[in-house]
């Protein structure tokens, strides 16, 4: 993948997780309370990276569990149990 994470008004993903040609895309927030804002990033990288199978995660630190525009925002101590489940 070259740079995939990053668009050129520097818009990125915090992290990135490539098996075959599914991608599973990270970006972390400190706030305990989610922001529409927090998925701008992801958004674009899905534009950019449209031949992938993409997962999608936002990991905060608030309690609300849910999924927004297929993105699930999870709570940092569930990461285990939600991301890595392949």
């Amino acid at each position: 993948m070259n740079n995939l994470n990053r668009d050129s008004n520097k818009l990125e993903v915090d992290l990135l997780f490539q098996y075959g040609l599914e991608l599973t895309a990270i970006e972390i927030k400190s706030s305990q309370t989610f922001q529409s804002s927090f998925l701008k990033g992801l958004n674009t990288f899905n534009k950019i990276a449209e031949k992938y199978k993409i997962k999608n995660y936002i990991i905060y630190s608030g309690n609300h569990e849910q999924e927004i525009k297929g993105c699930k925002v999870i709570n940092y101590q569930n990461i285990s149990g939600n991301i890595f489940d392949y």
